[in-house]
């Protein structure tokens, strides 16, 4: 531990799951931690935020009470509530304040959140969360970004949290992340509505264990590069596949949500013109896709001005 992690107090306005196990984390440092919950003043909320403290050295309090104390200010509540805990805090906040927003909200609302606390004299630090903290605990990846990340990310990756910096721009942490649950909100849709449909036909097991042998044995690097590099010149056949999965979904009298988008977006690609920029059935790699894909929906968007 270097001396840049000694003497810092650490609050934690919201002690959810996500507060709780970075205060787990960050135990075993000199750090003097507090935290703020509604449940402090609620029936049987002091009993429930006694057990997620269990196993660390955190203190419970009022708002002010946390910044009075704190120098690194984690707001983790729910979303809607990011820019409501915000207001309420910066009544309290100044200069000698780093205000690191864990919340799960877009760019866009991150600034808004930002100017709230700066006009404090408070410092802002960007911060998204990539990893569920029910499977990586306080060792799940955190991104940050803003005004002071690199020294902010310095301090408290000593102390033990995976965090990293990704630049003094806001913006970037929570775009990646937003992205990020494209691909995993979107694939755990597409897994439930395939189960629903396989416990229908009495597959289930089977298709997990397809399911299971194939990312086991090609992992996504792999599976990935050649899904992007084949649509251009597989999606009108892949078209016709997925018309026969809607209709077996259907068939099965099972919602077909995400396959049906799934069928539009390869629609849209053949609609866009996307195989005839291409002249061999395999693009040489995932960017050149990427690029044509988006190049051809900015020139729809403008009306073929491109």
């Amino acid at each position: 531990m270097t001396d840049a992690s000694v003497g810092h107090h650490v609050g934690f306005l919201g002690f959810g799951r996500v507060a709780a196990a970075l205060a787990k984390q960050l135990g075993p440092a000199t750090f003097t931690i507090t935290a703020y919950d509604v449940n402090v003043n609620r029936r049987g909320g002091p009993e429930l935020l006694a057990e997620r403290a269990t196993g660390t050295n955190v203190k419970f309090g009022s708002l002010l009470d946390v910044l009075q104390s704190a120098d690194f200010v984690f707001a983790a509540v729910p979303p809607g509530e990011a820019a409501t805990i915000a207001g309420q805090a910066s009544d309290h906040l100044d200069e000698r304040h780093t205000y690191i927003d864990l919340t799960s909200v877009g760019p866009a609302e991150k600034q808004r959140i930002a100017a709230v606390v700066t006009r404090t004299g408070a410092r802002f630090i960007e911060a998204a969360i990539l990893d569920s903290v029910g499977a990586a605990g306080g060792r799940a990846r955190i991104l940050v970004c803003g005004p002071g990340a690199e020294r902010t990310a310095a301090i408290l990756g000593d102390a033990g949290l995976n965090i990293r910096s990704v630049g003094p721009n806001l913006g970037g942490a929570a775009c990646l992340k937003m992205l990020r649950s494209v691909c995993s909100k979107g694939l755990e849709a597409l897994l439930l509505e395939a189960f629903v449909a396989a416990a229908e036909a009495h597959v289930e097991h089977e298709l997990w264990m397809i399911l299971e042998d194939f990312f086991e044995s090609h992992g996504f690097a792999a599976s990935a590069r050649d899904w992007i590099v084949s649509h251009p010149g597989a999606a009108e056949r892949r078209c016709v596949e997925l018309k026969e999965v809607v209709a077996t979904l259907e068939g099965l009298r099972t919602e077909s949500v995400m396959t049906s988008a799934t069928l539009k977006f390869f629609e849209r690609s053949i609609e866009l013109g996307l195989p005839r920029s291409f002249t061999g059935e395999l693009a040489a790699e995932p960017g050149e896709v990427i690029r044509e894909l988006a190049r051809l929906a900015s020139r729809d968007r403008l009306g073929g001005l491109n």
